[in-house]
């Protein structure tokens, strides 16, 4: 009867196999182990959990809007509204995103998302914060018939209603008579001074110029007095506007710091529904 040859260190063979089968099986086992816990971290929460894990989730989401990472905020929002698509926080969710949008200046994007948001939910605090939002962006846009209706319950918009200081038309009207005088008008006493200035100065550059027979450099004189004459008149328009912008981009900044939108943007969400 032969018996297993011995191996250096006196070990048989056989035993070199039975272990080498039961490091296989061990392996195999712990892979295993490994994929079902896997497999039950990724299973979806039940019922039970869900409530708790919506709210979580919309608490971090609160935090990064806060931090103002907005990159890693709308992220969580997409994971958000991917994972819990019914969840009834879903709607809370999504107005964070149009205010991170309505935050960095992106009205149009923050627009659409709101008017989703009203037109899906009618009733609730999201849809509520959602048309004030709206009534807000579009009162940004300059759209006040728009947002009137959007704004009840606000400070009176009367003082957006009030016409602009600054009179276009006027201020053209003084510098036709007068090169640079329409920028008087409007408080730029320097600009005005400058502009009279190079025209004074290019219309005695064409008297000299004409009266030394220098008809080519009389003629380019002129040229650019006229060019001057005319570039002011429109400058004086653009500048009124200008300052027309300016006006009631202040007016409207005060507005809205006296109304609710500080307190809309902060991060302060109510999660009962």
């Amino acid at each position: 009867m032969s018996r297993p040859s011995p191996v250096p260190g006196g070990r048989p063979a056989g035993r070199f196999r039975l272990c080498g089968w039961g490091a296989v099986l061990w392996a195999a086992a712990l892979l295993c182990s490994s994929a079902a816990g896997r497999a039950a971290l990724a299973a979806p929460p039940g019922a039970a959990e869900r409530p708790a894990l919506a709210q979580a989730r919309l608490g971090f989401i609160a935090q990064l809007y806060a931090e103002r990472d907005d990159f890693r905020a709308e992220s969580e929002i997409l994971a958000f509204l991917h994972d819990l698509p019914d969840d009834p926080l879903g709607r809370q969710v999504e107005l964070v995103r149009a205010k991170l949008y309505y935050r960095a200046g992106r009205l149009a994007e923050a627009d659409a998302m709101l008017i989703s948001l009203v037109d899906r939910y009618r009733e609730g605090a999201a849809a509520e914060d959602a048309r004030l939002l709206l009534g807000f962006s579009w009162l940004r846009q300059g759209r006040l018939a728009e947002a009137a209706p959007l704004l009840a319950g606000e400070p009176p918009l009367d003082p957006l209603r009030e016409a602009p200081p600054y009179d276009a038309g006027r201020a053209a009207a003084w510098s036709t008579a007068l090169p640079g005088a329409g920028f008087f008008s409007l408080g730029e006493g320097g600009r005005g001074a400058t502009a009279l200035g190079l025209d004074l100065a290019f219309l005695a550059g064409t008297v000299i110029a004409y009266q030394q027979h220098n008809v080519p450099v009389a003629l380019i004189s002129f040229t650019v007095a006229a060019a001057l004459y005319s570039g002011g008149r429109e400058a004086v328009r653009e500048e009124a506007g200008r300052l027309n912008d300016r006006w009631l981009d202040a007016r409207r900044e005060a507005w809205l710091a006296r109304s609710s939108e500080p307190r809309l943007m902060a991060v302060a969400f109510d999660l009962k529904f």
